[in-house]
């Protein structure tokens, strides 16, 4: 007789992904913790050396990552990812929204989740372009319903550690380079390693000392089209990536996750047992059902 634990499929109690979940056994589960992470990200071009789901996949995988880690204390929930996001590479494979169909998309998305049980939706983003419609969102979301909505981005968490274990310029950074190329090699990513990738810095990089992202800068706000360097944005001019990925390694990412993961979990923790009330006047409107 084999022995079937090892494929039996999980205990509800120890379940971490909403969607393998009937409504009663999510109800169940809100009793005892009513936090949902949300992954996000896009579908489009990171270069010759990454898939195009690079970022809704390390979204989708970290949060399990983390789901795991806290499924014994806690048992949060892992939202269907949300795969397209803001962008307009305009490379074979992309497929992006509209900023106002993503702000309508993550706006309904999260107030469907409190409605439906939740008090505390954190939004796990892996694509930067998503960032401001996610701000957007969130805060007309939380004035509407007064729930908790956060955001977590893991290059900004990261940062720290980035200055230290990143070997190329801007501590790694770079959109599919050195340290986002990492992250997600070790979610699970098959990064096509066995090409030469090229080196891509933009033509004018010391712009980037100056946003309030940057790992030194003053914090300044700056709206910025990449109208120095689109080059390396546009087909047939440059290869989709910017870094130096040919710097990226499991190793490396491995590092990321975990800090990452351990600084997200402790958020998780620390909101646990906050009680949220949604306004009273806060209705979710019904909409027409096209169901079987």
């Amino acid at each position: 007789m084999s022995d079937q634990s090892t494929s039996a499929p999980p205990t509800i109690g120890k379940e971490i992904m909403l969607e393998r979940m009937t409504w009663p056994e999510i109800a169940e589960r809100q009793k005892t913790c009513d936090i949902v992470l949300v992954p996000v990200g896009s579908n489009e071009q990171h270069g010759p050396h990454l898939p195009v789901c690079d970022d809704w996949l390390a979204a989708l995988e970290f949060c399990r990552v983390v789901a795991r880690q806290v499924v014994d204390d806690l048992g949060c929930l892992v939202a269907p990812v949300i795969a397209f996001g803001l962008t307009g590479y305009r490379y074979p494979g992309t497929i992006g929204f509209s900023r106002e169909t993503v702000i309508r998309m993550y706006k309904e998305i999260s107030t469907q989740l409190l409605a439906g049980g939740f008090r505390k939706v954190v939004l796990v983003n892996c694509h930067g372009g998503n960032t401001l419609p996610l701000k957007v969102a969130m805060n007309e979301v939380a004035a509407e319903t007064g729930g908790l909505v956060a955001l977590f981005q893991w290059w900004e968490v990261a940062r720290p550690l980035m200055r230290q274990i990143m070997e190329g310029p801007n501590a790694g950074e770079g959109h599919g380079g050195e340290a986002p190329a990492s992250f997600s090699w070790a979610l699970g990513q098959k990064v096509r390693d066995h090409l030469r990738i090229p080196v891509n810095v933009p033509r004018h990089p010391a712009l980037r000392d100056f946003f309030a992202s940057s790992t030194a800068g003053p914090g300044l706000t700056v709206a910025y089209t990449h109208y120095t360097d689109r080059d390396w944005l546009t087909p047939g001019q440059g290869p989709g990536h910017m870094g130096n990925a040919a710097l990226a390694s499991p190793e490396k990412g491995r590092l990321l996750v975990e800090y990452c993961s351990a600084e997200l979990a402790r958020f998780l923790r620390a909101i646990k047992d906050l009680d949220v009330q949604l306004d009273p006047a806060f209705t979710m409107p019904v909409r027409g059902h096209g169901g079987h």
